[in-house]
């Protein structure tokens, strides 16, 4: 399983590219309401007060926030200009080049800004995931590392210790990969977004006795009939094949009394096709699955 899951690898990395949302520089001005309607009302407080850099960077994370980076990159700019050197305002560049895409200039203006505020979690984890973007994925593990270890700073979001995950997946750090969600869920709880990966690269570190645990301790995550599929598909690499089968069959038969338009469903036919590729393995175990 472990070749398999290193011929993955290159496509791991793709997957950091989770939407996140960064703690804004400073308030909005509205909690609510459409975007346009908001960057309309902030355009008319600067037309009155023009020299407020506040007023324009708020309006600079709206415009990035409705995809207009050329604007947004402008009131950036006038904001940087009113106020030399203000870490809010070179934060929300790196922001607006890290959504459009330009990773290395994200990485320059989070430098910066870091430089200015060397503590700033937010400018960190954009560094983070603009390294991610270019394939520096050991740097990136390192930032992901710095603002995980922060205690100044609001409990983190899951997505940052599943994003340093994968990044260490993607480098072959698998056992890294594990007690970093395992650190996680040490601080956030067990959620699946943390455990599902952890039983995944136990499995395929082929640590079956852990996986089997970790899969037992999530069963509240899953349906029973992906509960006794994820179950079958450790305990068959593990030799364990008679409790293997067991389970591919249970499943098989619990999903054969579902209602015809459950049945349907494409989750509920890819279901099914594992289960039955799980039975094939066991049955002819030279068979190769397509």
């Amino acid at each position: 399983m472990l070749p398999k899951f290193q011929r993955r690898k290159r496509h791991i990395t793709a997957l950091l590219l989770v939407a996140s949302c960064f703690h804004n520089a400073t308030p909005p001005v509205f909690a609510h309401g459409d975007l346009h309607e908001r960057i309309l009302a902030l355009t008319q407080q600067i037309q009155t007060n023009s020299a407020t850099a506040d007023l324009w960077l708020q309006r600079a994370d709206l415009h990035r926030q409705h995809g207009d980076f050329i604007h947004a990159t402008a009131d950036a700019a006038e904001a940087a200009r009113l106020r030399p050197d203000w870490p809010a305002a070179i934060l929300e560049r790196a922001r607006i080049q890290f959504d459009a895409g330009q990773s290395a200039a994200a990485i320059e203006a989070a430098t910066a800004c870091l430089q200015l505020a060397a503590s700033n979690p937010d400018a960190l984890v954009i560094h983070a995931r603009s390294r991610v973007q270019l394939g520096q994925l050991a740097e990136a593990v390192t930032d992901f590392n710095d603002v995980l270890a922060m205690t100044n700073r609001p409990r983190p979001l899951p997505d940052l210790y599943l994003e340093r995950a994968r990044a260490q997946a993607a480098l072959g750090q698998l056992a890294d990969a594990v007690r970093g969600l395992d650190e996680g869920m040490a601080r956030l709880g067990e959620t699946p977004s943390l455990a599902l990966p952890a039983l995944e690269y136990e499995q395929a570190l082929g640590n079956f006795v852990a996986a089997l645990t970790r899969v037992e301790r999530g069963r509240k995550f899953f349906t029973p009939e992906n509960f006794l599929l994820r179950r079958g598909e450790i305990l068959l690499p593990a030799n364990r094949r008679a409790e293997a089968e067991k389970d591919f069959l249970a499943g098989l038969a619990a999903i054969e009394n579902y209602p015809p338009a459950r049945r349907a469903l494409p989750q509920t036919q890819e279901l099914v096709a594992r289960l039955r590729a799980g039975l094939r393995q066991v049955v002819r175990p030279s068979l190769k699955t397509k």
